[in-house]
């Protein structure tokens, strides 16, 4: 029999993540502070227009004793203090993976969990048309790997929607970039993903957020990629998606500027570059969040 996977953070990301991890045939539970003990999805696929009903058992986080998998999915600035209330039921032996957009908590959970913890960076695409109609607009990789390690314990096992990788530093890098140039462009452009290819001003402001994030990226050691092609093809492979941060914007929510943008500018400073460009992205989306 498989394993059970928990899920802390119930929205479109994670709730899609639920999804797919049973239909692979594991037990899936939902961890919410709400009083429902199910929750009923019906998944569509944008790109051919089919759907499946699913059914999760939901949990709240004082009523778990023991955790051996958990996956989290919540918003960049919500990991450290939803965890809060699971510390107790992880051991030695659990597993816990995040997925959150940005960068910051993964250096934290590393550090402080007592457990195998695993980074995770994912480009799949999903939105909530209604409060229990999810759409998969968009597939995409999904890279986990321990960070400053290149092998892993034996005795932990992953769903096969997981590629585990030797370089997850380099890929929540990656997906930095990407998110900094589509999610709050998508907020102040009020569009889906796709649409900002057929923007020429948001194609002009991109352009200038790779440039600056690609300075950071030489400033840093790191290896230096085409920042703007790959942000390109993630919008064009997710076209129909609208990124968390519009969503965010769209309903009054705080968004994960500071986790994406506002780490860049964060790290430049410390590193004695200028990236205006970031920083007057930083502001706009601060603006639209008031």
């Amino acid at each position: 029999m498989k394993p059970t996977w928990h899920i802390l953070g119930a929205g479109a990301i994670g709730c899609l993540f639920a999804c797919r991890i049973q239909d692979l045939g594991y037990n899936v539970k939902l961890i919410t502070r709400r009083s429902e003990k199910t929750k009923q999805l019906e998944l569509l696929t944008s790109s051919d227009g089919t759907h499946r009903d699913y059914e999760f058992d939901c949990i709240k986080p004082g009523a778990i004793e023991s955790l051996t998998n958990l996956l989290i999915c919540t918003k960049a600035q919500d990991v450290l203090p939803a965890l809060d209330a699971l510390k107790s039921a992880l051991h030695k032996q659990s597993v816990v993976v995040s997925l959150n957009n940005g960068l910051g908590p993964q250096e934290i959970l590393n550090k402080d969990l007592p457990c195998h913890y695993f980074a995770g960076a994912t480009s799949v695409g999903a939105n909530f048309e209604t409060k229990n109609q999810l759409v998969f607009a968009g597939s995409g990789d999904t890279f986990i790997g321990q960070l400053g390690s290149e092998s892993r314990p034996d005795s932990v096992s992953f769903p096969e929607l997981f590629t585990l990788v030797n370089n997850i530093e380099e890929r929540l890098w990656d997906k930095l970039a990407i998110n900094c140039l589509i999610n709050p462009l998508t907020g102040i452009f009020k569009c889906k993903n796709g649409d900002l290819l057929n923007n020429p001003e948001a194609m002009n402001v991109m352009t200038e957020l790779a440039k600056e994030f690609t300075s950071l990226t030489v400033q840093s050691g790191k290896p230096q990629k085409d920042y703007l092609s790959m942000a390109t093809a993630v919008a064009h492979k997710t076209a129909e998606n609208y990124s968390s941060m519009y969503r965010d914007l769209q309903f009054g929510r705080q968004t994960e500027i500071a986790h994406l943008n506002g780490y860049v500018v964060n790290q430049s400073v410390h590193l004695g570059l200028m990236v205006p460009v970031h920083q007057e992205i930083c502001s706009r989306i601060h603006a639209l969040e008031k």
